[in-house]
């Protein structure tokens, strides 16, 4: 889901010195995976004509939103970064060599089946937990 991005970061680069509020008609413009449903009717105007048109400093902003939350989940990276970096260089280089070790070092299995029945038991008897004091806790209101 980054290309949209990336290429709307292109087009918003190709406008940088045009005065123009709105972008060309012929220029495609990617909506989806850049402009958050809630966002779009802020960034696609209609004009007189009934014509759909992408409100360039809306689009530019909205882009922008969407790189910060690809950055933060590392799903874009910046090249030479340290914070945004790519995710491959968070782990160890020698990780695969020392599998054991290393989910040993962090209390995990080896074995995925394992580790997703642990999560699942530990949320069962976090809500039965919680199931059964609901009825007990006077600020809950049923």
């Amino acid at each position: 889901m980054h290309k949209p991005i990336i290429k709307a970061l292109e087009i918003i680069r190709k406008y940088y010195n045009i005065g123009t509020h709105y972008f060309s008609d012929t220029e495609f413009i990617p909506i989806d995976g850049v402009v958050r449903p809630v966002m779009r009717e802020s960034v696609i105007e209609k004009d007189d004509l009934g014509q759909e048109r992408i409100n360039r400093m809306n689009y530019e902003i909205v882009t922008l939103q969407a790189l910060r939350d690809k950055l933060r989940c590392k799903e874009i990276w910046v090249v030479g970064a340290d914070r945004y970096r790519n995710p491959d260089e968070d782990l160890p280089t020698d990780f695969e060599e020392r599998r054991e070790e290393n989910y040993k070092a962090l209390k995990q299995p080896l074995d995925s089946e394992e580790f997703i029945n642990n999560i699942n038991q530990a949320m069962y008897n976090g809500l039965t937990k919680l199931d059964n004091s609901m009825p007990k806790n006077p600020k809950v209101r049923l």
